[in-house]
């Protein structure tokens, strides 16, 4: 809702563009960016339950459920 109203658009018309440009909605978008940033995170060394902190998520089994549903694997196969 603030960047439909920050791009001055109703809601419907701001995520029907933002599809349109991203082929996501704004929120599987979000969530695809926070995924791949915890990815790289996670190959940089950081702590699985640390890298899920930091992109946003308060819930390690929906971090990880979510991550496997993107990548097929669970976060904790890169740290290996």
């Amino acid at each position: 809702a603030t960047l439909a109203r920050e791009a001055a658009m109703s809601l419907s018309a701001f995520h029907h563009a933002f599809r349109a440009v991203t082929g996501h909605s704004p929120m599987q978008y979000l969530k695809c960016t926070r995924l791949h940033k915890a990815r790289e995170l996670i190959a940089t060394g950081t702590a699985v339950s640390q890298a899920a902190y930091e992109v946003g998520y308060a819930s390690a089994s929906q971090f990880s459920r979510e991550f496997k549903r993107l990548f097929g694997h669970p976060p904790a196969g890169l740290a290996a």
